[in-house]
């Protein structure tokens, strides 16, 4: 399934720090492959110096600044996670990306750039649960939006939010998504995306895996 495509290997959980002997057997064994991890921050000692330096990126959860990433965390997160960072940077060639779940209406245009100063890249996603904000929470985000995208195209410097970057090359450059993914969802689920269970189930998605139906087969038996 995998010829003549990169292979990029992504470690995520629950949370993938929690078991470093496995992350390190795997990058062991396949010395061609690009590999990236997804971790809540806390536990970045866990890793060795060596494999951190294997890692093309590192997505670090959050959920906003100080403030909201500390109400859905536990206090003093936001400020575990940051010096984190900074303790880890030395030994990363990849790139640190803050991952984050916008759901919360404390969020202001001041939190993201201010994830921006500690990290390479800031993305986010929305939560998926249907009816979960409110039209007065929509409201306010589409406020943010709109003055992040205002700043993103006048500022004299370039701010790295990963959904508008990927939006506005999209808008320029149409032709690249036509290249990079055949005219398919960028996504790329269940073609180039494939989401692997500990119990060795492989699903289309990281986020379908509740739906038996879906699983394609198993990296054990077949």
């Amino acid at each position: 399934h995998a010829d003549k495509k990169e292979i990029v290997i992504t470690f995520y959980g629950g949370e993938p720090t929690l078991n470093p002997g496995f992350i390190e057997d795997v990058i062991e064994a396949l010395p061609a492959a690009r590999f990236q991890l997804q971790t809540n921050g806390t536990l970045m000692d866990n890793l060795s110096d060596e494999t951190l330096g294997k890692f093309s990126n590192i997505l670090i959860s959050v959920d906003g600044g100080e403030e909201a990433t500390d109400i859905y965390r536990g206090d003093g997160v936001y400020n575990q996670v940051t010096e984190a960072v900074e303790s880890i940077r030395p030994f990363v060639e990849g790139t640190i990306t803050a991952r984050m779940t916008w759901s919360g209406s404390n969020i202001e245009v001041k939190d993201f750039l201010d994830l921006t100063t500690t990290f390479d890249y800031v993305y986010w996603q929305f939560v998926q649960a249907h009816g979960f904000y409110s039209p007065e929470q929509v409201a306010q985000k589409k406020s943010v939006l709109a003055e992040l995208v205002k700043l993103f195209f006048t500022s004299d410097k370039f701010i790295p939010l990963i959904p508008l970057m990927g939006i506005v090359r999209n808008k320029l450059f149409p032709h690249r998504a036509i290249e990079m993914y055949s005219g398919q969802t960028q996504c790329r689920a269940a073609t180039h995306l494939l989401n692997v269970t500990p119990d060795g189930g492989i699903y289309p998605c990281p986020d379908l895996t509740h739906d038996d139906s879906l699983r394609h087969g198993d990296i054990t038996s077949n």
